[in-house]
């Protein structure tokens, strides 16, 4: 994992005026926790204990950040001051000296879920090179007939958000001295290897008042639960045989109760199946609408939001929206919203547990013969995590080196 993070916290925040008047823009107030404190959490979880951040504009108020973190175990926090003129560039150059190993070089406003561990894997596939990240653009919304249009894929439009990648050594060799631009455009401009890592889910960052609303709102939302549906809410159905009437189905009461215990955890239910047989005849469509409001209604007493996505293609079509494939989901978010964080996924199949793990950083739980497989105490913990609000998300799922310290 990477020995060192720097943290990129110097600037005004200018179009967040008149919060960052009196505030820097990284120590904002999110839900109860300072902003920074979720990017040294999300950093933490993966291993990541040497962090340093480069402060400049109101850089008294991050000795707070300092000292809280100076009695906590297994991770280091350290502020270095720079002058607030200073580009970011100037800035790294100067924190030279706390560089080592590989370094992870990010934003102090962008808010991400991604893997840390793929990524530092993606980087240590190259030798010599700067590394990147890319995630899709929370500007990409479509609207509710895009989304039930199945022959639309999701927009794929990608952002750079930073986190770049490189080994101490090098860059000590390569970043200028007295470079004044930002170090965005000196590594674009630099004669080294460039990499970009996709991360296929949208990002956050505190750039105006409506983002840092719009992540106020997605961090207090609830969980996301999505479900499979033959093999979940429904009993398995005969081997190769497809539900086409609604007289077929055949409900898993079990389930279902276990599902509205918790259902004041639950921000919305999304049933997620793959249904090829639709495509096979034009009254195949009506048959299939029938059976989608069935499934939609055994929920929506319950006041929460019930989405119902599928695929009507073969395998043969190769499209982006049959599971493992996550295309529907990617399409869900952006017509409504969530965190990866927020997700549970119930799934009875290792097509299920591939799609969980393409949309990353979810809490996923078998069902095995249409009952849980011995799971069922972890599923009703996992609600009590997923609707963490505040920066303690990680440390309340459990640290990844065994520490669940508050």
């Amino acid at each position: 994992m990477f020995d060192t993070c720097l943290i990129l916290a110097g600037g005004r925040g200018t179009r967040l005026a008149p919060y960052t008047d009196i505030t820097h823009k990284s120590l904002i107030d999110i839900n109860g926790s300072k902003f920074i404190k979720y990017i040294i959490e999300h950093l933490n979880y993966y291993g990541i204990s040497n962090i340093v951040i480069l402060t400049g504009y109101l850089s008294d108020q991050f000795i707070e950040i300092e000292n809280e973190y100076k009695n906590k175990r297994g991770i280091s926090v350290r502020t270095f001051r720079t002058d607030k003129e200073l580009n970011t560039c100037q800035r790294v150059y100067l924190a030279k000296h706390f560089l080592e190993g590989d370094v992870l070089i990010c934003y102090g406003d962008v808010f991400t879920e991604v893997n840390l561990t793929e990524y530092y894997n993606f980087y240590k596939s190259f030798e010599n090179c700067f590394c990147y990240i890319k995630s899709l653009s929370r500007h990409n919304k479509i609207t509710q007939k895009e989304l039930e249009n199945n022959k639309l894929n999701p927009k794929k439009i990608y952002k750079d958000i930073g986190f770049f990648a490189i080994n101490s050594d090098l860059l000590k060799i390569s970043i200028p001295k007295g470079k004044d631009s930002k170090f965005e455009d000196w590594i674009r401009n630099s004669k080294l290897d460039r990499y970009i890592y996709k991360d296929n889910w949208f990002y956050n960052s505190l750039t105006d008042e409506n983002s840092m609303n719009s992540l106020k709102k997605l961090l207090s939302e609830k969980v996301t639960l999505i479900l499979d549906r033959d093999g979940v809410i429904n009993k398995i159905p005969e081997k190769s045989k497809y539900i086409n009437d609604i007289s077929e189905i055949d409900l898993n009461f079990e389930i279902i109760e276990k599902i509205k215990s918790q259902i004041k955890f639950i921000e919305k239910i999304v049933i997620f199946t793959n249904q090829p047989w639709i495509s096979s005849e034009a009254n195949n469509v009506i048959k299939h609408e029938k059976i989608k409001d069935f499934f939609i209604k055994l929920f929506l007493d319950e006041n929460i939001k019930v989405y119902y996505v599928f695929c009507p293609h073969s395998f043969e079509e190769r499209c982006d929206c049959r599971k493992p494939k996550i295309g529907n989901i990617i399409k869900l978010s952006q017509y409504d919203p969530f965190l990866r964080r927020k997700i549970i996924f119930l799934g009875d199949s290792y097509v299920d547990k591939q799609a969980s793990e393409l949309i990353g950083g979810v809490a996923f739980f078998g069902i095995k013969l249409n009952k849980f497989s011995n799971e069922i105490i972890n599923f009703e913990k996992a609600f009590q995590s997923r609707v963490c609000p505040d920066h303690r998300y990680y440390r309340l799922c459990g640290l990844s080196h065994g520490r669940f310290d508050l």
